[in-house]
């Protein structure tokens, strides 16, 4: 991973027929700001959020039971990354157990 650089470019906005949101792409990352997702705001999601340090910054990020409720559709994209999110889950359930 590298760090922020100038190469950031400037954010774009995609509109799809449930949601808008905002894309912005970095030499190391990209990051999608949505209103909402699966009908859900982020009031809904607020208290689900992780909070990780980039770069000496503090940014909140919706944590996998945050997200796996936002893949509740139709798309085989999202079966996909609810699979993934909940084996995420599963693992951190059995290491808060100690198993």
């Amino acid at each position: 991973m590298g760090s922020p650089s100038s190469r950031t470019t400037r954010p774009q906005m995609l509109r799809t027929t449930t949601y808008a949101t905002t894309r912005s792409f970095a030499s190391w990352m990209i990051v999608d700001l949505m209103g909402r997702a699966c009908g859900l705001a982020y009031a809904d999601v607020a208290a689900d959020m992780e909070w990780h340090d980039l770069s000496g910054v503090r940014v909140p990020i919706a944590s996998p039971a945050a997200l796996l409720r936002m893949k509740d559709t139709y798309r085989p994209q999202d079966a996909i990354d609810r699979s993934f999110l909940q084996q995420i889950l599963e693992r951190r359930r059995g290491h808060a157990s100690g198993s």
